[in-house]
């Protein structure tokens, strides 16, 4: 079992950011140390959102806190009180992935913070934090930072893989079919193609992909789509339907065709079979030339 790079990013960004909040004389480096390992995350961009999210709930949790304490408002009913405040507001500005940090630093200000000096146990809160988040960002940038756009390239062609040994499944091949196609698995994993190039284009818009690819994913989505809309119309007609000799031709650049009827066959139903078949193949020869 490896040891993923990810999982030692983490330790890395654990122990600098104790390095750093012990080298500055932070109150509590094992807020920093916490934060740095929620901010790693797979992606920079998404490094990036966690920590501004908790950056900002910190913030936001602190000050209420800190008023909190200086007005003596510690009893139980005026903690519910301000708990429901920070989440109307966070909610009233749409920031609701930094509710829960906000109320957990809320309430360890007013009952924890309250045997000393409120405003210095906000602000160490406060400090702390960003201390991890900077130190988790930095490290998931600078060290070994992940090239999604090789990643989906990557992925693309095992796609076209998956695609090609599912259409040898459905294909007649010495007068039988295989009745039981996963054509939802390619569904699903265009879904993961389209969910990773969504995570990428959060990338390109913080310019945090140095990694350029003259793979254009928009495109080879539509494609892949559009493969799946004729390979259901494939496994709908069901079936054994001999293929035309053009697409026996292409077929032979994926497969062993050996064992396929290449007969042209001028009936109505396997023409329509052909049709389909033959917008599946020659979008796989562009995808795999590109």
């Amino acid at each position: 079992m490896k040891i993923g790079m990810r999982t030692m990013k983490t330790g890395i960004a654990v122990a600098l950011s104790l390095f750093v909040a012990n080298l500055f004389g932070l109150e509590s480096p094992f807020f920093s140390g916490v934060a740095a390992v929620i901010t790693m995350q797979i992606t920079v961009a998404e490094s990036f959102l966690i920590g501004w999210n908790r950056m900002l709930g910190t913030i936001i949790g602190a000050s209420f806190g800190m008023l909190a304490s200086f007005w003596g408002l510690e009893n139980p009913l005026a903690i519910a009180c301000g708990i429901i405040m920070i989440i109307f507001i966070l909610n009233k500005f749409h920031w609701n992935l930094s509710i829960s940090i906000a109320t957990i630093v809320f309430l360890s200000i007013t009952i924890l913070g309250g045997e000393g000096n409120p405003l210095a146990y906000s602000l160490n809160r406060i400090l702390d934090t960003f201390v991890g988040i900077t130190t988790g960002v930095l490290v998931n940038y600078f060290v070994f930072p992940p090239n999604l756009s090789k990643k989906i390239y990557n992925y693309s062609f095992l796609l076209i893989d998956a695609i090609v040994r599912v259409l040898d499944e459905m294909l007649c091949k010495n007068e039988e079919v295989d009745e039981n196609v996963d054509i939802e698995g390619i569904r699903k994993k265009i879904d993961v193609l389209k969910r990773d190039y969504a995570i990428f284009k959060g990338e390109l818009k913080l310019y945090f992909d140095r990694e350029k690819s003259e793979f254009n994913t928009e495109k080879a989505i539509l494609e892949f789509e559009n493969i799946y809309q004729h390979l259901e119309m494939l496994y709908t007609m069901g079936g054994c339907h001999r293929i035309h000799e053009q697409n026996k031709e292409m077929l032979s650049q994926f497969i062993n065709t050996n064992s396929y009827d290449g007969e042209i066959i001028e009936e109505e139903e396997n023409t329509v079979y052909n049709y389909h078949l033959n917008k599946i193949l020659v979008a796989l020869l562009k995808l795999r030339r590109s």
